[in-house]
C-alpha cells in the first residue's frame, strides 16, 4: 500500500521499528533498550540462536548507541535477522523482513500467540544495502517463509503463532 521513508541517521532500523509499533520514530532508544532487555533476560538462548557468545556480545554491543545528536557509527546499526528474533518477542508482533537478498517472517519466540484479530503484522525492507524503510502491505498479500530457526528455538507455547499461516 504504501513505503514511508525513515530518516537515514545509522538509527534507520530502529526508528522503522519504533514508528510502526506506535512509538513514534523518535522512540528508537527505548526500542534499543527494550531490545538489550530482551537479549539479556534470555541471554542463554540467544546465544544458542544466534551461533555463540561472541555474535551474542557483538549484538549486545551494537544495541548501546545512545547519542541522537549524532549519525549511529555502523557498528551500531540494526543487523537482520538477528535482531528480528528481539523485536518480535519483546513486542509480540509479526515481522516481516524484506530485502533483495531474502524475504522472511519472524515470529515471536517465547510469547503465547494472540486472537488473529489481536495480532499485529509490522513490515521493514532494507533498501540500498544501508537504509530500512516501513512498508504497508495490502490484504492478502504472500507472506515470506517463516525464519527456520523460529521453528528449532520457539518455546512450546508460541507453536500455535504458525497456525494461520501453514499454508
Amino acid at each position: 500500500m504504501f513505503v514511508k521513508d525513515i530518516r537515514a541517521n545509522g538509527n534507520c532500523g530502529f526508528r522503522a521499528i519504533a514508528g510502526l509499533i506506535g512509538f513514534g520514530e523518535d522512540a528508537w532508544m527505548h526500542i534499543c533498550q527494550n531490545l538489550i532487555d530482551e537479549l539479556r533476560t534470555l541471554w542463554a538462548k540467544y546465544v544458542d540462536l544466534f551461533g555463540g557468545y561472541d555474535r551474542a556480545c557483538f549484538i549486545d554491543n551494537s544495541l548501546n548507541f545512545w547519542e541522537s545528536d549524532r549519525s549511529a557509527p555502523l557498528q551500531n546499526w540494526m543487523t537482520m535477522p538477528d535482531m528480528d528474533h528481539l523485536i518480535t518477542s519483546s513486542y509480540n508482533v509479526i515481522l516481516h523482513l524484506l530485502s533483495f537478498e531474502q524475504c522472511l517472517t519472524f515470529l515471536p519466540l517465547r510469547l503465547v500467540s494472540l486472537p488473529s484479530h489481536e495480532q499485529v503484522t509490522i513490515t521493514i525492507e532494507f533498501v540500498n544495502n544501508n537504509h530500512f524503510v516501513q512498508v504497508a502491505l495490502i490484504d492478502d498479500y504472500s507472506m515470506p517463509h517463516i525464519m527456520i530457526q523460529w521453528f528449532r528455538y520457539k518455546y512450546d507455547c508460541t507453536a500455535v503463532w504458525i497456525t494461520p499461516y501453514t499454508e
